[in-house]
Parts: structure tokens; sequence; C-alpha cells
């Protein structure tokens, strides 16, 4: 994993006075376009190559970038990473990727730096994915609602993908799950304002 604990409390600062309270950044790797969204409340990042049509989002709350990433994704970067003796590492990837960050963190461009829906909404569709082994639900990247059942470990693992360790933890106390959908929905962007999540979670435990 990436250790990103020494630009994190800058990151949140930067978000918090932007759009959305995130920050948008970017950065090329071997020919690459890679685009990456920090969100200041959850403390999750969304990152994408929209060209390739793959993304990924990670909860970073403990100042930690893992590297798991959907099989798609890492075989689209893979392509760029083989070492001199044919091996395959996903490590100077994430050395990169923090590098764009800190400068997203200390920038003075703050326009650039504002995150619209739009420009979400269109990362989150590139984080589709067939890899079963990273999310059984992979073909619906879009929150749509909670469900008063008891959620299991990937349905957890996915909650704190877009929600953060919070709300993660909050939905296992009160067996409430996510629902997911394909196609974007008006509460797809909930995971922007955490303590309305948990109040929605509250309610759905009780109906």
């Amino acid at each position: 994993m990436e250790n990103i604990e020494d630009i994190l409390p800058a990151l949140e600062k930067r978000a918090h006075g932007q759009r959305n309270a995130s920050l948008l950044f970017h950065f090329t790797y071997s020919k690459l376009d890679v685009r990456g969204i920090f969100f200041g409340r959850p403390l999750t990042l969304l990152v994408g190559i929209p060209k390739k049509n793959v993304g990924w989002q990670c909860d970073v709350s403990n100042g930690r970038v893992s590297e798991r990433i959907p099989s798609e994704a890492y075989r689209v970067i893979g392509d760029v990473l083989v070492g001199p003796e044919g091996e395959r590492s996903n490590a100077a990837f994430f050395r990169q990727l923090k590098q764009a960050l800190a400068q997203a963190a200390s920038s003075n461009e703050l326009d650039n730096c504002s995150v619209t829906d739009e420009q979400i909404l269109t990362l989150l569709k590139a984080c589709r994915t067939g890899d079963k082994a990273y999310d059984p639900d992979g073909e619906r990247p879009f929150f749509d609602h909670w469900r008063r059942v008891r959620p299991g470990k990937d349905s957890l693992n996915k909650i704190q993908r877009h929600f953060g360790r919070s709300v993660r933890e909050f939905c296992y106390q009160h067996a409430v799950t996510g629902v997911w959908t394909a196609e974007p929905k008006s509460s797809s962007l909930l995971f922007l304002t955490p303590d309305i999540a948990t109040k929605e979670i509250t309610r759905a435990k009780c109906t």
C-alpha cells in the first residue's frame, strides 16, 4: 500500500474549500491519461483511465492507498509495468499517484481542482467491472438506496469504497446494506455527505 498519511491533512483541508468538498487531479503514466478525485468528507479516492474505460475506488481514511484494483484496470496498467525480467508490479503507478495527490494538495490553481457532479458520475461509470473477486456486484457502480438486510463482507467493502469507513461501520451496526444500480440516480452522489447517509441508514433500519 502507498502511504499518504503525510499529505492527508493537507488534502482534507484543500478539498473542504472546493465544490463537493473534493479535489480533481490528473497525471500521465506511460502515455495513460489518469484522472482522479479525492473526496474530503468520506475520505475516499476515485481513480480512472477514461480512454480505457476502467476505474476503481478506495477508502484512504487510514492514510493508505490500497493497491487492490479490478482485473480490467490491472491489465491496462500492467501493459506498461513489465520489469526487466518480465515481472509485473503496480508499485510505480501508485508512487506517481501519490505525487499527483501531493501536487493537488499544494497547488495554487484552485479553479482547476473543483469537481462537478457530472465529472464524478462520468468517472464512476468507468468503475464497472466484471471482476467478481473484486466486486460481485461490479456491473452496478452507482448507489441507489439502503435496504434493511445484514450486509456481507463484499457489500461492506463496497460501501466503504464509496462512503468511507465510518459509514461501513454504521451499516454493520444497524444491519443495513447498500443497493446499487447500473445507471446513475438522484441518490448516486449521497456518498458526498456521509452525515446525511447515516440518517438515511437509520430510517431504513426502521422501515
